[in-house]
């Protein structure tokens, strides 16, 4: 009775976020309606049971209630909303308890909070409490949270109130996302580049467009036709977009652009080498192009080569000049979606590569790629923009993950601007 006298001064009580979070459909009441069925012995309960019961609300989804047991004799009661995947039970809003068979007592409760199998959160008794960690794309943001709580009352609860009485140690924001309407700008200008991109734009080994929309070589300034992009000259035309925004005008493919700031990275062997690997091309030119983007916006103004470098992350140490192990990307990208809304993103991937197979193996920047974040109906959305091998388009952050394991990846940040225009990928074609 105290637990229970607890929870309702603490839901009272705890302070909630100054909106309403977008919870998935809860499923609390139908719970509650099959509390007597869960709580029995293993002696009483059937082989199995599987039944398709009707959402709490007229809108919200069925709802797959599963009994079911393992050959070690533990058993799991599943709770799962129905979705564009069916029955998944990594859908986002399933609730499964874990039982062991031998004693009839709770092992923990797994409840999926995300888009797949790696946000949840996971409850363990622990005497007289049960006790929480929450994970965001297999990062874990917080461990041994209090739930002061009796399993018949858990067994019931909302994951709305469940919010509630953990607020202080969980950040649910990064879970159940709501940017406020403001990443509508981040979905509008991937939607604005995929209208023009189609299934994709053809690939070149080195090209770009000028300020005039002319095809030209990064490394040469040559002229080229038919028109075609790399990574570096694709992640250009986003930030040409966006100058044009700021300034009705775009980007030269100048001496500015391919700096090299040797006194911010690399060392006295990777210095010997900038001539002819060029280690650091990817993690210059997207700092250098942000660079660019931001004198014409403040003309007065001199920015420094790292003012852009996401270097904040909480739960990942930062590594100067490398960012991040690439396996935590969708973290750090589910982070950005909630505290950096309507932000363009570009990455620098870096790894040990040898172009040749009599040359040194050398850590080199050597893919750059563009990434949009925003929240719909508190689930993350993402564009990632790139040179595939195929073409230059969209492609996602697990593609990226996929093709180049065991990298980093650095992250630099503008915000989105109205007002901008990317530019013509055929006006330009063969013009001198």
């Amino acid at each position: 009775m105290r637990l229970l006298v607890f929870l309702v001064i603490s839901l009272s009580l705890l302070p909630v976020y100054g909106y309403e979070l977008p919870f998935p459909p809860e499923h609390n009441l139908r719970r509650l309606e099959r509390l007597e069925f869960m709580l029995k012995p293993l002696s009483r309960l059937p082989v199995s049971h599987r039944e398709t019961l009707p959402g709490q609300r007229e809108s919200d989804p069925q709802i797959l209630f599963e009994f079911i047991r393992d050959r070690s004799g533990d058993y799991a009661f599943l709770w799962i909303p129905h979705s564009a995947r069916g029955f998944d039970p990594t859908q986002r809003g399933t609730w499964i308890f874990y039982f062991d068979g031998r004693v009839n007592s709770i092992k923990e409760v797994k409840i999926f909070l995300g888009e797949g199998p790696h946000t949840y959160m996971i409850l363990r008794p622990e005497l007289n409490v049960f006790r929480a960690e929450a994970f965001m794309e297999g990062e874990r943001i917080a461990s041994r949270v209090p739930v002061l709580i009796d399993l018949e009352r858990l067994m019931s609860l909302s994951m709305r109130d469940l919010a509630r009485v953990t607020a202080q140690q969980i950040d649910w924001p990064l879970f159940f996302l709501d940017d406020g309407n403001q990443g509508r700008l981040s979905r509008e200008f991937a939607q604005s580049a995929l209208e023009i991109l189609g299934q994709g734009f053809p690939e070149q080994e080195d090209g770009a467009l000028d300020e005039r929309g002319v095809w030209r070589r990064i490394a040469t300034g040559l002229t080229f036709q038919p028109g075609g992009f790399n990574c570096s000259g694709f992640a250009k035309w986003f930030v040409d977009a966006l100058a044009y925004g700021v300034a009705r005008r775009y980007l030269p493919l100048g001496e500015r652009l391919l700096e090299k700031p040797l006194e911010i990275r690399g060392n006295a062997y990777t210095a010997s080498l900038e001539n002819n690997r060029d280690p650091y091309f990817g993690l210059d030119w997207t700092r250098a192009l942000l660079r660019e983007l931001r004198r014409l916006a403040e003309p007065s103004q001199e920015p420094g080569w790292t003012d852009f470098d996401i270097t904040d992350y909480p739960w990942t140490r930062y590594v100067p000049n490398r960012g991040y192990p690439i396996e935590k990307l969708p973290a750090v990208a589910r982070w950005l979606t909630a505290t950096r809304p309507a932000r363009l993103f570009l990455l620098s991937v870096s790894g040990d590569f040898r172009p040749t197979p009599t040359a040194p193996v050398l850590l080199q920047h050597r893919h750059v790629a563009v990434l949009l974040l925003w929240s719909e109906q508190g689930t993350m959305r993402h564009a990632l923009f790139e040179t595939d091998g195929t073409a230059a388009r969209k492609t996602s952050i697990s593609s990226l993950m996929t093709r180049f394991p065991n990298h980093f990846v650095h992250l630099v940040e503008t915000p989105i601007v109205r007002g901008y225009r990317f530019p013509s990928l055929f006006e330009g074609v063969g013009r001198n």
